[in-house]
């Protein structure tokens, strides 16, 4: 898809918020476009996290900290992203970030220590068979936390309703997959709110260099064409791959031994239990045929 530029864009993506996330977004981003579209980051403090080091920090602090900046980045990102979630289609963004950031995001994770990854396992909340590692933002200092509130801030309500963020690193070696699954989960996912959510958007961002098909960990999309589907990624650093949830997909078991595959993955939650419509029209239909048996 063509990028959308001006007037036309803005008025695309006005109308699609209006039908996503209510009329109140609208007057919003109407009236104070600076709050809607910049996350103010705040206060941060350059903690060193993990094993990253203050440099990395101070590089996030600097990007986030540039308020224009980072709201000049979160339009032109919706404008990438927006029109191809309204269509179900896979959103696929290189460059996602700049250059230096990314970079750092990659130092960052391959300079935490071993026993500072978590082996991912099944779960009753999660449809997917998969090992690999993982850590959470929140686990690696200051800074990425205030990444978490940026990325989160790219899609702050679907349908009226405000969501909330939540990202991880991920790291693949030798022989580690994710089965095909369509990452719907709803579960209590916020250590500090008891309530149930629901994953809406997924969020994959590549952070590996120089990475080929032989080596394994392709995304791939098993979605019909219709919406975009068929299509398998070989992880490219700095390219982003957005889609709602749920949608079936898979990665392809990692077959180098000698280096790991990163990337920051993780999804935007909605409260409460959700279904999408063709299976909200499914229990309708269901309930109905049974009703004369």
């Amino acid at each position: 898809m063509s990028p959308l530029h001006g007037r036309e864009a803005l008025l695309g993506l006005l109308a699609f918020m209006a039908a996503t996330a209510g009329p109140s977004f609208v007057r919003l981003a109407l009236q104070r476009p600076g709050r809607l579209f910049c996350p103010r980051v705040c206060g941060l403090r350059l903690g060193r996290g993990a094993q990253g080091g203050s440099k990395a920090s101070a590089v996030l602090a600097n990007w986030l900290g540039d308020e224009a900046a980072l709201q000049a980045w979160t339009e032109h990102r919706r404008e990438e992203i927006i029109p191809e979630l309204a269509s179900w289609s896979l959103a696929r963004v290189r460059d996602f970030v700049p250059q230096k950031v990314a970079e750092e995001a990659l130092r960052l994770a391959e300079a935490l220590n071993e026993e500072e990854w978590r082996q991912t396992a099944p779960m009753e909340m999660d449809d997917a068979v998969h090992r690999f590692g993982y850590r959470a933002l929140n686990e690696t200092g200051d800074a990425f936390n205030a990444l978490q509130t940026a990325l989160g801030g790219l899609i702050p309500a679907i349908r009226s309703a405000p969501t909330r963020a939540e990202f991880r690193f991920g790291r693949y070696g030798p022989s580690d997959f994710i089965d095909t699954h369509t990452d719907e989960a709803t579960y209590a996912a916020f250590a500090d709110d008891p309530s149930v959510y629901s994953r809406r958007i997924a969020l994959i961002w590549y952070l590996t260099k120089n990475w080929t098909r032989a080596d394994g960990g392709v995304f791939i999309d098993d979605e019909p064409d219709c919406v975009g589907g068929g299509v398998e990624v070989v992880p490219r650093f700095n390219e982003a791959v957005c889609f709602l949830v749920p949608r079936s997909h898979r990665v392809s078991p990692v077959v180098a031994t000698d280096r790991f595959r990163y990337s920051l993955y993780g999804w935007w939650y909605t409260r409460g239990k959700y279904r999408p419509p063709w299976q909200r029209a499914s229990v309708r239909s269901g309930s109905q045929a049974n009703a004369g048996t």
